[in-house]
Formats: structure tokens, sequence, C-alpha cells
């Protein structure tokens, strides 16, 4: 048990069918869960990149592009869930003819997408500097014993 609790009552009253409850209660614990691997691995990805900026050799960088990578990705499956999630949701209350209850984006699926982009936007810069395209890191007027530059 994860602590989260769902009612079965509304679930079985939307659907008509006693066996989609546990799928359904199983599927929305799991997209918990995913938030807050999600949120985790965000923390994970965060502290390494703090700590390379005062490393120069390269093995640190590309962990720390490795992790945020997979935050993204793990954050972009959780954004599309919360997607599918509010749009079936709406959908079924819509046809089932509930008058009072409403489904739509509230504020944690706005806070999921800022994530993800903030985590897009650090993969590509960590791959800006990890790959040293677009100017970064090409000046040839010092000694760098790690790329092989020259005087």
């Amino acid at each position: 048990m994860l602590g989260y609790t769902i009612d079965p009552t509304l679930i079985a009253s939307l659907t008509d069918q006693q066996q989609l409850v546990t799928i359904v209660e199983r599927g929305v614990t799991t997209l918990l869960v995913l938030h807050l691997v999600a949120a985790g691995l965000s923390l994970v990805t965060l502290l390494p990149v703090f700590l390379t900026c005062c490393i120069f050799h390269n093995a640190a960088w590309i962990i720390s592009l490795i992790g945020a990578i997979t935050t993204g990705i793990v954050s972009a499956v959780v954004f599309a869930a919360d997607i599918a999630l509010v749009l079936v949701a709406r959908d079924e209350i819509q046809n089932a003819g509930f008058n009072g209850i409403a489904v739509d984006f509230g504020n944690g699926v706005w806070m999921v997408l800022a994530g993800l982009v903030v985590t897009w936007l650090a993969v590509v810069a960590l791959s800006i500097k990890v790959c040293r395209c677009c100017g970064y890191g090409r000046k040839q007027d010092h000694y760098d014993p790690y790329y092989g530059g020259g005087y």
C-alpha cells in the first residue's frame, strides 16, 4: 500500500464494470509513483551538475548528461500519462452524464510541463558542453591535456 486511495464506487459508477476498478487503481497508483520517480531523478541529476561545474574532466559532464537525458525521458512519460489521464477522464465523465463533476488540467500538469522544459534545456546545455560545439571550448591558445589542445 502506497498511501494513495481512490474511491472505487466512483470508478464503478463511471464504467459500470467492477473489474476495471482494480485496473484503474493500479494505473493511477503507478502514475503517482512515476511522479515521485521523476522528482527523485531530477534531484539526483541536479547534484552532479553542481559538482561538475568545478571539474574540468569530461567524464563527469558525460555522467551528468546521461542523468539529465534519463530524467527528461521519465518526465516526458509522466507528462504524456498526465495528459492522457485528464483527457480520458474528461471524456468518460462527459459520456456518463455527470453534470456536477468537471475534469480539467490542474497545476500539477503545468508543473510537470515546466520541469520537462527545464530538463530538456539542461540536456541541450550539457550536450553543448560535452560535445564542445557551438564555439564552446574551441580556444587553441592554451595547453589542454584532456583534449589535446596545443599552445
